[in-house]
């Protein structure tokens, strides 16, 4: 699949990617399917320090703008990270909503699944 218009379109920053998506046509819903490309190196929300990512992780899921005439959800495939300082630790996902803007941290109160 090629994901450079979704990864684009959505504001996903390296390493993170679109690795699928489904349409629910009777809802008009597109759900983005993200992770983060294999062996990335990944920040601690906390310290910005980087770690390997590792095989536990958590999905936070939200609802995001709307895509064309749909309306779009992020599921996220966060990496656990264990941090030196901070323990085990969701890792920091940005989205960046166009070219001005700064990068934007996934907030505290998405919900796990």
């Amino acid at each position: 699949m090629d994901t450079e218009l979704f990864n684009r379109a959505l504001g996903l920053v390296e390493p993170w990617t679109v690795s699928g998506y489904k349409i629910d046509e009777d809802k008009e819903r597109i759900t983005f399917f993200v992770e983060p490309e294999e062996n990335s190196l990944l920040m601690c929300p906390h310290c910005k320090e980087s770690y390997a990512t590792c095989n536990d992780y958590k999905i936070f899921d939200f609802d995001y703008l709307s895509f064309f005439k749909y309306e779009c959800c992020l599921e996220v495939r966060v990496p656990l990270l264990t941090c030196i300082e901070h323990g085990k630790t969701p890792a920091c996902f940005y989205i960046k909503l166009n070219k001005y803007s700064e990068l934007y941290p996934f907030p505290e109160s998405y919900k796990l699944k």
